[in-house]
């Protein structure tokens, strides 16, 4: 082999070659290689003679497949033609390679090395998995298209059986309207209550009058007891003990004001303990998301390519002896030795790549993402403490009255300094004062008149001076009273209390309400005595400029004990008649 090979007929041959070739001699030392193989794996050819293949190829576990076929070849009497394999290089990219491997045979016929005609077909893989993954998709399409048009098709037809048995429906409709009335004729004369009515034998005098408008207005007047605006409960924040305390119970508490203050010497060890986790398990985190580069990756790589530099080795020696024994040169228990050497090295190359394989699968997608959640665990329960320890001064979030806890087991204290608390414990409550909340029950004649959102007015004898606003927030859709006149329980709210008036306003206190139901500023109100009635006709006569008088349809609208509203029918300066009957 080395004499065909000689420099300048292996320059000749390599030279000229597009593709990268590398050429090994039996014991898989490269003697040979075109500068065409540098763009295929990224090294110079003259850096790769006298390396054996093993040092060549990237010692990653994806190039187990591409290392194999190539062992295969050499070592197993076997030729690869136009094999594509996936390649890594070292800088993780991966690229399809062509293989073609033919052995080379010496002067005497024996096998004496192997030729590698590597050839980049990365684009080449590339469109055939896109014309694959096309076809699936076409496919998947003509499939969902063949589905579409069979519910189409079955869409149409139950639309056609519709609208068939409608215009069935609609014309047997008709047919049996039409034989009713023709075998009932009397349904079709006119009901004497719409003739026209006799005259009236008494004599109707008139009085005219000027309608103007002017506002009118319907009201609902309620009473009810005064409440705070809502009554805000304070809880201890964390377990600790109080400090101090500023308030006494039933005492007005201006808003922000500072109430109770709680050690803050156990929550501190708990945050700094927590912060010491975050710590921790964000520098977990930051090691798994760069796995590749760590020590310990970089410890288990190393020792995965000196045992296959070994291994490449003791193969050597092992053929070497081989021959030697064969020859008559060894021993046996020489080459003994040298094979049982090759095994073993086998055996640390299968346990260095399981080493480095359970290695790498620590930094896997599934160990970052439970780094991941355990990175955000610590930092939720750090923010957790250190925002409890930030309210270890509790304050008065609105102004209003101190009052003790509600607690529905009975179990409330009234809290002291000194006194140990545990987290959510019930401290006080403030009943607000910045608004006020008034319940009132409402009968069924006028509930249905209430709406959310209603405006009130509310006095009181403790504000006599003052007419409040406040808005309906609540209607029940229960009714109470125990068995008497049914009652409906409505809430009013005033948000926002003049400070003049809340320093009279005590809890429990009476106020009365105006709810206005109804509202018109230019209301036309006519007297009982302009209303005519045909029926169900409602008329009004009116005189007009020349004398002459004429009936006008109107509608009415609310009534009071002597007049009535006209909704539409006449203007503003009409002249009406008001009719006075004399006997």
């Amino acid at each position: 082999m080395d004499n065909l090979l000689t420099p300048p007929f292996r320059e000749t041959v390599l030279q000229v070659m597009n593709d990268g070739v590398m050429i090994l001699n039996n014991k898989g030392i490269v003697t040979g290689a075109n500068p065409a193989l540098a763009k295929v794996l990224g090294i110079s050819g003259n850096e790769l003679e006298g390396m054996p293949l093993m040092a060549v190829v990237p010692p990653v576990e994806e190039n187990d497949e591409f290392m194999q076929a190539l062992l295969d070849t050499i070592y197993k009497d076997c030729t690869i033609s136009n094999r594509a394999t996936p390649y890594y290089k070292e800088d993780g990219e991966k690229i399809y390679l062509s293989v073609s491997v033919s052995r080379l045979k010496g002067n005497d016929g024996q096998p004496c090395g192997a030729v590698l005609v590597l050839r980049d077909v990365t684009e080449i893989e590339k469109m055939r998995q896109d014309e694959k993954q096309l076809n699936q998709d076409l496919t998947k399409a003509m499939r969902d298209a063949d589905e579409s048009n069979k519910a189409l098709q079955i869409s149409l037809t139950q639309g056609k059986k519709v609208r068939f048995i409608l215009i069935a429906a609609v014309f047997c409709f008709f047919c049996a309207v039409g034989a009713f009335f023709w075998f009932n004729p009397a349904f079709m004369e006119i009901p004497d209550t719409f003739k026209p009515a006799a005259a009236s034998s008494a004599k109707t005098e008139y009085q005219s009058m000027v309608v103007t408008p002017r506002p009118f207005s319907r009201s609902i007047s309620l009473a009810g007891v005064v409440a705070p605006l809502e009554e805000l409960t304070l809880v201890a924040p964390f377990n600790g003990i109080i400090t101090k305390t500023d308030f006494f119970y039933g005492e007005r508490i201006p808003r922000n004001q500072t109430i109770i203050t709680l050690d803050t010497s156990e929550i501190a060890s708990k945050m700094r303990s927590a912060f010491t986790e975050y710590i921790k398990s964000r520098k977990k985190y930051y090691e798994l998301t760069n796995w590749k580069n760590t020590s310990e990756v970089l410890k288990a790589r190393r020792e995965l390519e000196q045992a296959r530099r070994t291994l490449n080795s003791s193969k050597a020696k092992t053929e070497e002896d081989k021959m030697l024994f064969e020859k008559g040169i060894i021993p046996r228990n020489q080459y003994d030795t040298s094979f049982q050497e090759l095994k073993n090295n086998e055996s640390r190359l299968v346990s260095s790549q399981e080493t480095y394989r359970d290695v790498l699968n620590k930094g896997d997608h599934e160990y970052v993402e439970i780094a991941r959640m355990e990175l955000a665990n610590a930092e939720t329960n750090y923010n957790t403490l250190k925002e409890k320890m930030s309210r270890s001064t509790v304050t008065a979030p609105v102004s209003g009255v101190a009052l003790r806890p509600n607690s529905k087991s009975g179990d409330a204290k009234e809290i002291t300094s000194g006194m140990s608390v545990t987290e959510g414990q019930p401290l006080l409550s403030i009943a607000s004062l910045e608004g006020l909340s008034i319940s009132a029950k409402v009968d069924e004649l006028n509930i249905n008149s209430l709406q959310l959102g209603q405006p009130v007015t509310v006095t009181g004898d403790a504000f006599p001076d003052h007419k409040l606003k406040g808005e309906i927030a609540m209607i029940s859709s229960q009714a109470g009273g125990e068995g008497k006149v049914p009652t409906f329980e409505t809430t009013i709210r005033l948000p926002h209390l003049p400070k003049d008036v809340s320093k009279n306003v005590r809890i429990g206190m009476t106020a009365n309400m105006q709810v206005e139901t109804y509202s018109n500023e230019n209301a036309i109100m006519v007297p009982f005595s302009a209303i005519n009635r045909d029926g169900s006709k409602v008329f009004l006569r009116v005189r007009e400029k020349d004398g002459t008088v004429r009936e006008v349809d109107v509608e009415t609208g609310y009534t009071t004990i002597n007049e009535v509203e006209i909704l539409s029918g006449i203007e503003p300066g009409t002249t009406i008649l008001l009719k006075q009957e004399a006997f």
